[in-house]
């Protein structure tokens, strides 16, 4: 049980520390993209939202992997580092799957955010 339960947690660590190297990498000039949509003000709590919500997301993705299955049972899984391994394997791409469909909802919603707003602006304008 042991076994399992710390390459489990080694996974968790893995799948978080992935979404904060990512959040760094992609998400580091979200407020200047934001603030050009919504009010400064309200881009630094709108910013900081996001990455909290990419970091967790990252973290469900990771706990959403199964590490018992058909395919391996709880006595297969405590003798063989390799098929737990795997399944840490299994866990960083959960959090990658998760991660990924997070990025595509959030820029798909900014995109129309960013469309209706210039479409608000040109209406006042006229």
């Amino acid at each position: 049980m042991e076994t399992v339960l710390v390459f489990y947690i080694i996974g968790i660590f893995l799948c978080t520390s992935l979404g904060v190297f990512l959040m760094i990498l992609i998400l580091r000039d979200l407020k200047a993209v934001l603030s050009r949509v919504i009010s400064t003000e309200k881009a630094g709590f709108v910013t900081s939202t996001i990455k909290f919500l990419f970091i967790i997301t990252a973290l469900v993705g990771g706990l959403s992997f199964k590490f018992y299955s058909c395919d391996y049972r709880y006595d297969g899984l405590i003798d063989n580092p390799v098929a737990l391994s795997l399944k840490v394997a299994g866990q960083l791409e959960g959090a990658m799957r998760y991660l990924l469909i997070f990025l595509l909802i959030f820029l798909s919603l900014y995109m129309v955010v960013s469309i209706l707003s210039r479409n608000i602006k040109r209406d006042i304008k006229t």
